[in-house]
């Protein structure tokens, strides 16, 4: 199965600061135990401004983002964006013009 590379942005209320931390704490037990259960992270979280940040994940199975958004609701807002190869993407492009 081929895997679809998405930039995550997530945000989250200042006030659950400690539940996110808590609950990111868990989740780096939870990854290790079943790494399938969740995107594989190949840039890990950063912030980028207050509360807010984003990660770059591989996700293999659309469940992936589904385990995720139910994992960090209500505490975190997620967003997926695809990132799509701009190589493959001219291909195509120029593939669509014949």
């Amino acid at each position: 199965m081929e895997m679809t590379k998405y930039v995550v942005f997530w945000e989250y209320d200042p006030d659950d600061v400690d539940k996110v931390r808590e609950k990111s704490v868990k989740m780096q037990a939870e990854r290790k135990k079943t790494p399938e259960k969740y995107a594989k992270y190949l840039f890990p979280p950063h912030h980028m401004g207050y509360c807010k940040g984003f990660s770059i994940v591989d996700v293999a199975d659309p469940r992936q983002m589904t385990s995720a958004y139910a994992y960090w609701f209500p505490e975190m807002e997620l967003q997926y964006v695809p990132i799509i190869d701009n190589v493959e993407l001219t291909k195509t492009y120029r593939d669509r013009q014949k």
